[in-house]
């Protein structure tokens, strides 16, 4: 017992010591100088630098694509991922707007098709949930 007693002791004794203070030689050097001069640049640019050129591309896969999804629309629309296509919507109210508007028209898609006699309701239905539909 007193062995286990010791041991806690111990290590609550290590847990209250201080931590060494940071040395001040980092804080004194310049950002230019801890970076070889270099400084980060503002990133990777946009995709589309427009509202109009993405809601054409946008458009245009609408127009073409035969069972719509919004992995494909991320992928004709060049981006690596659909997280990608979704950051879009952070921009700004315009790039947000054209982003759901595609969304939407997505879910009408997968919708309309519940009326088609062919379709598997199970598969659409399923689609329709990883798109946020709950009705």
């Amino acid at each position: 017992m007193t062995c286990t007693r010791v041991s806690r002791n111990r290590r609550k004794q290590k847990r209250k010591q201080p931590l060494p203070a940071a040395s001040s030689q980092a804080t004194a050097i310049p950002v230019e100088q801890r970076d070889n001069g270099r400084r980060a640049g503002p990133g990777r640019p946009r995709k589309y630098q427009t509202v109009e050129a993405m809601e054409l591309a946008i458009d245009r896969y609408f127009r073409t694509a035969e069972n719509p999804t919004m992995t494909q629309l991320a992928i004709v629309l060049g981006f690596a991922s659909r997280q990608g296509l979704h950051n879009y919507k952070g921009y700004n109210n315009e790039f947000s707007y054209i982003v759901q508007r595609a969304h939407l028209r997505m879910e009408n898609y997968y919708e309309e098709k519940l009326r088609d006699e062919d379709a598997r309701v199970s598969d659409v239905i399923r689609a329709l949930k990883r798109l946020g539909w709950r009705g």
